[in-house]
């Protein structure tokens, strides 16, 4: 599991507070896959967020994200609050091994050949 990046302060070693240890992938513009890795980042996506789009959701991971910069929260609450807002307007981007999986186009275009030449081998 990846960690969040550190910085040194003096002679400690600290997280960067605003951090999510795992970052929220959503789907921006035309749909390409875009990663919300810290509190910071969910915080402008929400602000860009059109103003008759908002909602409860939105308000509430808004609200989230500015505790949680402000230090009155983990950055991990404001993270499930801002996915829980992703998810429900459907803007979560589907899982790295999903992509993977979909067959490409050359792979569709074999596999429909070799099944119509077995249909055709089973109607002779």
């Amino acid at each position: 599991m990846p960690t969040a990046p550190s910085f040194r302060i003096g002679k400690e070693r600290a997280t960067k507070p605003d951090l999510f240890r795992q970052p929220v992938t959503i789907l921006v513009g035309l749909g390409f896959p875009a990663e919300v890795n810290s509190v910071m980042d969910a915080y402008r996506h929400l602000a860009e967020w059109l103003a008759s789009l908002r909602d409860a959701a939105h308000s509430v991971a808004l609200r989230a994200c500015s505790a949680a910069l402000r230090g009155d929260i983990e950055a991990e609450t404001a993270r499930g609050l801002f996915a829980a807002f992703a998810e429900k307007h459907d803007l979560m981007a589907p899982e790295t091994d999903v992509i993977r999986r979909l067959p490409t186009p050359a792979r569709q275009s074999r596999g429909g050949v070799y099944m119509k030449s077995r249909l055709a081998k089973l109607r002779a």
